[in-house]
């Protein structure tokens, strides 16, 4: 002990207990330390691991859903992407627009779009928000809408994944079908112009394109851009589809039968194309002037084409009748009027040739079947204008008919 040094009660010197006590502390102060440290690693760890499952869980609610979207049980994969966003540590965008997408499957398009309308505000240059958007607002007819969405998607930004170039088209021959749906020829014409240039040399564009001048009524470039498409793949289904379309409302059946077999041949799946088919086999079974069909045959399916109008004929007759009887029928139009009159003619045409309707007497007379025909068309047409619009044979008739002479003959 150092003199004058103060003592403690237990007669220990005040200095050499604070030095003990100042080492207990050095000793102590890393272990804090490192249980500090302990601590903050603990945490991160659950931490970690905690946003790990979430991250594993809003996967797989989305996949579930994604899944649930492809088997066609949209309101189930509603549940399913609602479950994954409630898991998502923050609002997925790709999730949010699949969560529309199954809205819109369940018949759900306004809460479809009022997520979509929340995401534009956070996203206003979002293609793929932009793109739904226009989709839902041209199946609602709201054309001004879809318009200026598909302009927003095309003009846009992709998400990372996606390849502008393949989108942008694709988009704009979406809002180029729409125009041509709604007789927008103007505006068509006018996006066509900005669509050309950039339309790639591919089978499945040039078939995409003329499938749209198909429906803007411009049957000779539809048939030149199926064309074209057919001697870039000389297998791809669709070009030759398009071009048996375009033969058929030409009243080209035999041509229209071929390009469609094909069509059929290399993909026996597509069924507008088996549709097209069977339309133009009944055609092409219905009409006496079909190339190839012998005498007896003409005859034969000349008497089925006359008893099928005199029968429409009939009923129409007896339709108007009812209709004037009951105080239905209003003051018709001048054409109509006209119509009206042509029953009478009609019947009376009818039976000035029903002496004729039998086949041995339309065998081998070509100008008898000529006048029969005639009379079959003109009491279709007739009697369609009047009477609602024709089915079954009468339908097939009809259209034979507007091929042959046009209509109104």
């Amino acid at each position: 002990m150092l003199c004058g040094e103060p003592l403690t009660p237990a007669g220990r010197c005040a200095n050499c207990e604070a030095a003990v006590s100042l080492r207990r502390h050095k000793l102590g102060l890393p272990v804090l330390v490192l249980i500090i440290i302990a601590g903050f690693s603990f945490t991160r760890m659950v931490v970690d691991w905690f946003n790990h499952r979430q991250d594993e869980l809003a996967s797989a609610w989305y996949q579930k859903g994604v899944a649930a979207l492809n088997s066609h049980r949209p309101g189930q994969a509603v549940e399913d992407f609602e479950t994954a966003l409630v898991y998502a540590k923050q609002d997925d965008d790709e999730y949010r627009v699949r969560l529309a997408d199954a809205l819109l499957a369940a018949g759900r398009p306004n809460e479809a779009r009022s997520r979509l309308l929340s995401l534009l505000e956070e996203h206003p240059t979002d293609s793929v928000v932009n793109l739904e958007l226009a989709r839902i607002a041209a199946g609602k007819g709201e054309l001004r809408d879809a318009i200026r969405y598909y302009r927003g998607a095309i003009d846009g930004i992709w998400s990372p994944g996606r390849t502008p170039a393949v989108e942008r088209l694709n988009a704009r021959f979406e809002l180029l079908e729409v125009l041509a749906a709604n007789h927008q020829n103007d505006a068509a014409e006018a996006e066509l112009a900005t669509l050309l240039p950039e339309l790639p040399p591919s089978a499945d564009a040039h078939t995409r394109l003329g499938q749209i001048y198909f429906k803007l009524g411009d049957a000779r470039r539809a048939l030149a851009e199926f064309q074209h498409a057919r001697q870039l793949d000389r297998n791809f289904a669709a070009a030759y589809a398009g071009t048996g379309a375009v033969a058929l409302q030409a009243g080209d059946y035999p041509a229209a039968k071929r390009y469609l077999m094909e069509a059929v041949r290399l993909d026996d799946q597509n069924a507008n194309s088996k549709d097209l088919l069977t339309r133009t086999e009944q055609l092409l079974a219905a009409d006496p002037f079909s190339p190839g069909v012998n005498a007896a045959e003409r005859a034969r399916r000349t008497v089925a084409a006359y008893e099928a109008a005199v029968k429409r004929l009939d009923e129409c007759v007896r339709s108007r009748a009812k209709a004037a009887a009951g105080g239905q029928s209003h003051t018709p139009s001048p054409e109509m009027q006209a119509d009206e009159d042509k029953l009478a003619q009609l019947q009376s045409w009818a039976e000035q040739l029903r002496r004729y309707s039998t086949e041995g007497h339309l065998k081998g007379h070509g100008d008898v079947v000529e006048n029969m025909m005639r009379f079959v068309f003109a009491t279709e047409d007739a009697a369609g204008r009047l009477c609602g619009a024709p089915n079954g044979m009468d339908e097939l008739l009809t259209t034979i008919g507007h091929h042959r002479w046009g209509a109104r003959k």
